[in-house]
């Protein structure tokens, strides 16, 4: 029996995924708890998604494998230059009041694929979802493709921070990322 957001062969064979790990090099993201920088957390979740999406038959576009600055136009182009089925960025957010925590899943005009992203991620029970959202970031207004952005909590809650900073968390997320596509595609 396949689970809610699976397809039947549990394959994304033949989808190209542009994998946007946000930030990097000069440019560190969201300083958390504890000085934990943004840019180094999304190389370890982002490396953990991409061998997933892989697994599941997916041709993967990293925008970056290591610590390296793009700009965003860079990011842009790399999608733009691939023409990717899905494009989805990847980050941790930050807020002053450190009892903020959960996902969010932002897009620009593909509600369909933001939908399939917030009901994988409410799958996982370790961190609460705060919805989707409407936004008119950069990496969403400008791909041609269907996009999202995911924030993956919070970095300034010292307790989801525990939480996201775990393998087992980052193969929670793989998982949902992988199941959101595949309710996308199916």
């Amino acid at each position: 029996m396949t689970k809610p957001g699976e397809s039947k062969d549990n394959s994304l064979e033949g989808r190209k995924i542009v994998l946007d790990l946000g930030h990097g090099g000069k440019d560190a993201g969201a300083v958390g708890v504890g000085g934990v920088l943004e840019k180094n957390l999304l190389l370890d979740t982002g490396l953990v998604v991409a061998d997933k999406l892989k697994d599941a038959g997916a041709k993967v576009i990293l925008t970056r494998e290591k610590d390296h600055y793009l700009t965003l136009e860079e990011r842009v182009e790399i999608s733009k230059k691939h023409n990717p089925d899905a494009f989805v960025s990847l980050h941790y957010d930050s807020f002053y009041d450190s009892t903020v925590s959960g996902t969010t899943v932002f897009y620009h005009r593909d509600g369909e694929l933001a939908e399939s992203m917030k009901l994988a991620l409410d799958d996982d029970p370790s961190i609460k979802s705060r919805g989707a959202k409407k936004a008119l970031y950069k990496v969403l207004t400008n791909t041609k493709s269907p996009s999202v952005l995911l924030e993956l909590g919070f970095i300034t809650n010292p307790s989801e921070l525990e939480i996201i900073q775990s393998e087992s968390y980052h193969k929670e997320v793989a998982e949902a990322i992988k199941n959101g596509l595949l309710k996308y595609f199916d």
